[in-house]
């Protein structure tokens, strides 16, 4: 949609409006409908059984002996008020051009000659019905033309200030989605239409629910108000990116999706990731097949070629490799696959195909192939990979949270956020210990400052955690407060008492979520903590870079909170003390 520089004074009563454009251009043969410029969807409709496009005068109906009366296109708008309508048209006989909106004449009807002109309806309408009509007074085996229709319209000048709560979302396919939250301004009560790019990744329902389709890849959500008399138009979209571990992703050289021309890169790949290629040689050659692009020859060779992409996260690489060839029987070069500092490696000899396919698995966020020791030309055909999408993990303001997740995660390479599992008590003193990659469904319970975090999947299926106390839950489940002879804590905040493990009430009707963890102590250990049965003291092992268990104190130190800000008078609850995290009971 065109936004017009400036605003359109209207009116006595000092109100101004924003002004835009609603372009309809012909540019290609048609069908019974057009899209113009803003997304508004025309109608096409004529008497004429065929249509036809020339090229400078738009659509056509009648010629070569087929009889026409009229061309007529048509669209609703739900805009505030149309105020001039052109058309592009032409005809011969003289034909007439009107316009309605709402169902009365816009402007006054026109008679069109045979040479192409705009012709300019103006009045002042509120939003309906648009119909364009192109048709003769006398019937005559001839033709009939349109061009382009242009609609101006205005909408009031307050913003909506439609916003999604995040411009990109990655999900594996089979995830559950959580989607965006869309905000607006306050007051704002107009009505908003959705849209989904690829309907085949995800669709999007009238009232904003996001469907995941069959397919992987990424499609464009889009929230749009098309304005009115109060509030200018608005849109906000977000991207999503639904990846596939089964299906790999590549991009093919020569006439498939990426083009190599002159040292660049044409193209993305189909989760939407762009690859840069850098030469090194003078002048070297280029050229296009139909299933590869050639890349230096014997007479302007290139010394090295990198292709390189940067994924929006840190994935997990699940497969990676390239294909290439030597442009002749005495091409050379060596072939090297990148995933942070691993690597994998392949000779080219000849014309013969070499596919080099990166091993072993690996976690990283760039993908990178260079092709080095070339002798004449090389011939690229193609580079795939499959990932794993980072999974999404949100803490929340109390800085601890149990989790449990479907797939084995690697927390070692994410920053602020660490895992750890129950695996000893003693008296009241839980013994917590740092997992760094955790088994699939393994119980946990994660700390850090609040935020969402990005954990990779691991490479491997760690082992479960010896002697782990917590029980993870990947589905929503009832859960007793006590089973087989063990009774069930959860981590809960009481006020006044702080985020600790509670003894879940023996009344409790709710289901535990899914996505958390449970612990589970037997009679004897229960019996240690006391009457109260809530007397638990987490401890995180003498690791200096964990957190140390303290009572109250009075003491001279400094206490932050986990965001570095100091806390004069601390309160149960995590702090930093001296370098060292400091839970306080």
């Amino acid at each position: 949609m065109l936004l017009l520089l400036g605003l359109l004074f209207v009116g006595a009563g000092m109100t101004w409006a924003k002004v835009y454009t609603s372009n309809l251009t012909f540019t290609g043969a048609c069908g019974g409908s057009g899209t113009a410029s803003d997304g508004v969807e025309w109608k096409i409709v004529s008497d004429a059984a065929e249509s036809d496009f020339e090229s400078g005068r738009g659509i056509h109906y009648g010629t070569n002996g087929k009889e026409v009366e009229f061309i007529q296109l048509s669209t609703s708008f739900t805009v505030g008020k149309i105020t001039k309508i052109v058309v592009e048209a032409s005809g011969n006989n003289t034909p007439t051009l009107s316009v309605t909106v709402g169902g009365e004449a816009f402007g006054n009807n026109q008679t069109v000659t045979t040479n192409n002109t705009a012709y300019t309806f103006t009045d002042v309408a509120e939003a309906g019905d648009v119909v364009v009509r192109l048709a003769k007074a006398n019937p005559a085996k001839k033709a009939l033309y349109i061009k382009s229709v242009v609609v101006t319209y205005e909408t009031g000048d307050d913003d909506p200030q439609l916003t999604y709560s995040e411009e990109s979302v990655t999900i594996n396919k089979g995830d559950t989605f959580n989607a965006p939250t869309l905000s607006f301004a306050d007051g704002f009560d107009g009505s908003i239409t959705y849209k989904s790019s690829n309907t085949d990744v995800a669709t999007i329902s009238e009232s904003g629910v996001v469907t995941l389709g069959t397919e992987a890849g990424i499609t464009i959500i889009t929230a749009s108000f098309a304005g009115n008399n109060i509030w200018c138009k608005s849109s906000t979209s977000y991207t999503l990116r639904v990846m596939s571990p089964d299906a790999p992703v590549g991009i093919s050289f020569g006439n498939g999706n990426v083009k190599i021309n002159d040292l660049s890169v044409e193209g993305t790949d189909s989760y939407g990731n762009e690859w840069t290629i850098t030469t090194v040689g003078e002048d070297p050659y280029f050229s296009q097949a139909d299933d590869h692009s050639q890349v230096g020859s014997k007479q302007k060779p290139a010394t090295s070629i990198t292709f390189t992409t940067t994924l929006p996260d840190t994935y997990t690489i699940i497969e990676f490799s390239a294909t290439f060839a030597g442009s002749s029987k005495k091409a050379e070069g060596l072939v090297t696959l990148t995933v942070g500092e691993s690597t994998k490696t392949g000779n080219i000899i000849g014309n013969g195909s070499v596919t080099v396919t990166f091993e072993p698995l690996t976690i990283g966020k760039t993908l990178t192939v260079t092709v080095t020791d070339i002798k004449e030309g090389i011939n690229c055909y193609n580079i795939s990979y499959k990932v794993i999408a980072p999974i999404e993990i949100t803490m929340n303001q109390y800085g601890l949270m149990s989790y449990a997740f479907d797939k084995p995660l690697d927390f070692s390479v994410v920053e602020g956020l660490t895992a750890y599992a129950a695996t000893a008590i003693e008296g009241t003193e839980l013994t917590m210990t740092e997992v760094e990659q955790a088994a699939a469904g393994e119980g946990l319970m994660l700390e850090g400052v609040q935020g969402t975090y990005k954990v990779p999947v691991a490479t491997n299926e760690p082992d479960e955690v010896t002697g782990n106390m917590l029980v993870g839950l990947t589905e929503e489940t009832m859960v007793p407060q006590v089973q087989e002879g063990l009774t069930t804590f959860i981590l809960a905040h009481v006020n006044g008492e702080g985020v600790n493990w509670y003894m879940l009430d023996a009344n409790n009707t709710d289901k535990l979520h899914a996505n958390s963890a449970y612990l589970q102590l037997n009679a004897v250990q229960v019996a240690g903590l006391g009457q109260t049965a809530r007397g638990l003291t987490m401890v995180f092992g003498s690791d200096t870079n964990g957190i140390e268990n303290v009572q109250r104190e009075t003491t001279t130190n400094q206490y932050f909170d986990l965001s570095g800000r100091r806390v004069a008078q601390p309160t149960k609850g995590l702090y930093i003390v001296n370098g060292k995290k400091v839970f306080i009971k």
